[in-house]
């Protein structure tokens, strides 16, 4: 008799870079390294103990510092559960619930296992992959990885696989159509090699009952404030949802823009029904796990005039919210609009700045430098007209900025382009999302370096790259450095290193946030208008806002220094550095991080 419960499942991500320098590295270092057991021993009698892998290599993600789930694994888990409600599906990271837990817990193996893949952790989706056909397990693999670089299967899994009729891709979104074929074609012993999705969200999927949720993560460094951390460790969470996905764009280091279009078609969800998934997650009342919202477009401004048609109904429903979004910097000339985000719960904005250097922002193909040249403007000068702008709503910003672009320099310690941005970001009262110049598989970017030997970590197809894919957290870069940043990675990763600690540490947080108050309680949200108890979770908005920043310093921080049996990454890229000035003027800056690792 066939089980009836499945797991939907995203793997950790596992620090590989220890792994790229290894020659000869191949499966049996993969499997050692990752669930510390020998790859010609498995078989399905032992299969569980090979799932329980080695967490102290983990490498630690923005996930684990803001307390956000995958919003991927419960909408795919809520379609399983839409199409098949006799069905129990259990959710698992791998950490809080790993997918041998569950099958401890049941007692018996699962209908199948439904993986989700991000780029930086493929590797332990392959290993997981591996492990769970060789106990005749049902593998379905989809994700962003798979959709932008399907051959990767093909390569790592498909070849090391001893039933190959028990695995299957999906290419594009998880969609009713393909979660339903899915299922069908493996109660009929039928399961396809490749099944491809075309709808990216969709109407009815939220509210299933036959959901099994791993407990709820935990955000340790909250434990740092005085009197209120473990009462917020434990209580305020910030909640995943989306109306609208899709991107239309083709950014050359974006690993979406190599898709076909079809499978990154703008589509939006009615507005009721995404109202309705959010009062979902409030069914049994609102509090601080539940009122706090991340709202998911790449771009909220993409939604045009359905973006107004939700914010009028969002507004009129007066939900108990206050959210987060990424949106562009153009929100700045729709102040009718800006006052509608605000009044249905807007409270913070991620906005993609990526450099202070108008060469940076013509080289990736940033639409807006095209009007700050127009206005001979500085970016800098530019950039802060619009922030301030944004401000008069009360909404706080994080900027985003990309390091190891072409035309950023560094000098000494003292004197690199991150230093520009940090006297911006202090002007203005922001704090920051560091990110390193990456390759991201599947873009134009990678196709380019793969083409001319640009890369750091390895030709596509070998176990360098596979090992290499860990970098795709973009903490640090992966690609060949310019000359103005003296062909040095170690000089890309400190300057973002050295920015995000001076711009996100708890002082300037605090700073940044007691600036808004008054013009947050001036600009209330529409549940505030007419209650001190709202306009008091408003301005508690602003001090979630502090946790963001902080989050992300201590994500950057905690891949910076060694830990456990995992070099940092200033150790490793000091240790790889060919240039001899910067490895004498790094010198003693490292071998602080050694000591205090």
């Amino acid at each position: 008799m066939a089980s009836n419960y499945c797991i939907v499942y995203t793997p950790l991500i596992f620090d590989l870079m220890a792994l790229v320098e290894k020659k000869d590295l191949s499966f049996s270092d993969l499997f050692l390294y990752i669930s510390t057991q020998d790859i010609a021993q498995l078989n399905q009698n032992n299969y569980l103990n090979y799932l329980e892998f080695d967490k102290s290599k983990e490498r630690l993600g923005l996930m684990e510092y803001s307390g956000m789930e995958f919003y991927a694994l419960y909408y795919i888990a809520n379609q399983i559960a839409a199409v098949d409600p006799g069905m129990r599906v259990h959710i698992s990271d791998g950490k809080r619930k790993t997918v041998g837990d569950i099958i401890k817990q049941e007692k018996s193996r699962p209908f199948a296992v439904f993986i989700s893949t991000l780029s930086a952790n493929f590797p332990a989706s392959v290993v997981s992959s591996i492990i769970l056909n060789q106990a005749k397990i049902p593998v379905i693999l989809g994700g962003i990885h798979i959709s932008a670089r399907p051959g990767d299967a093909d390569i790592f899994i498909k070849k090391q696989l001893s039933y190959p009729d028990l695995f299957a891709i999906v290419r594009g979104p998880g969609d009713s159509h393909v979660i339903r074929s899915v299922i069908n074609d493996i109660k009929n012993n039928r399961l396809k090699s490749e099944y491809l999705g075309r709808i990216t969200i969709e109407n009815g999927v939220w509210g299933r009952q036959n959901i099994i949720a791993p407990p709820r993560p935990k955000v340790p460094f909250l434990k740092k404030f005085p009197l209120i951390g473990s009462y917020l460790e434990k209580n305020i969470r910030a909640v995943m949802a989306t109306p609208y996905l899709g991107c239309p764009y083709s950014c050359n280091f974006c690993s979406i823009s190599t898709l076909p279009k079809n499978q990154r078609t703008f589509i939006s969800r009615d507005p009721d029904d995404f109202i309705n998934e959010i009062l979902a997650h409030q069914k049994n009342g609102v509090n601080l796990s539940n009122r706090y919202f991340m709202f998911l477009p790449d771009n909220l401004l993409l939604g045009g005039s359905y973006l107004e048609k939700l914010l009028d109904k969002l507004i009129a429903a007066k939900l108990k919210i206050n959210y987060a979004t990424q949106i562009s910097i153009d929100v700045a000339k729709q102040k009718n609009l800006l006052k509608k985000l605000r009044l249905s719960g807007a409270t913070h904005f991620l906005i993609g700045f990526e450099s202070l250097i108008i060469d940076n922002l013509e080289f990736i193909g940033k639409s807006v430098a095209n009007e700050i040249k127009k206005r001979n403007m500085s970016v800098a000068e530019y950039y802060t007209e619009q922030i301030q702008t944004i401000k008069k709503y009360g909404i706080s910003i994080i900027g985003a900025f990309i390091f190891g672009l072409p035309f950023d320099y560094f000098h000494s310690f003292d004197d690199h382009s991150g230093k520009d941005i940090i006297r911006f970001c202090h002007q203005n009262k922001i704090g920051i999302q560091a990110a390193c110049l990456n390759d991201l598989p599947g873009s134009i970017n990678f196709q380019e370096s793969q083409k001319h030997h640009t890369y750091l970590y390895g030709k596509k197809e070998t176990f360098q790259y596979l090992a290499g894919l860990t970098t795709a957290d973009l903490t640090e870069c992966n690609r060949e450095m310019p000359s103005s940043l003296q062909k040095s990675p170690l000089a890309a990763f400190y300057m973002a290193y050295d920015t995000i600690s001076k711009t996100n540490s708890g002082i300037r947080a605090i700073i940044n946030s007691f600036s808004l108050t008054g013009r947050t309680l001036m600009s209330p949200t529409i549940k505030a208008k007419f209650s001190l108890k709202e306009k008091g979770y408003d301005l508690l908005g602003l001090f979630a806002y502090i946790l963001a920043t902080l989050g992300y310093g201590e994500h950057f921080k905690s891949t910076a220094y060694s830990r456990n049996s995992v070099e940092g990454i200033f150790i490793r890229l000091y240790k790889r550095e060919k240039n001899l000035k910067i490895k004498k003027m790094f010198k003693k800056y490292v071998q602080n991080f050694l000591h205090h690792s």
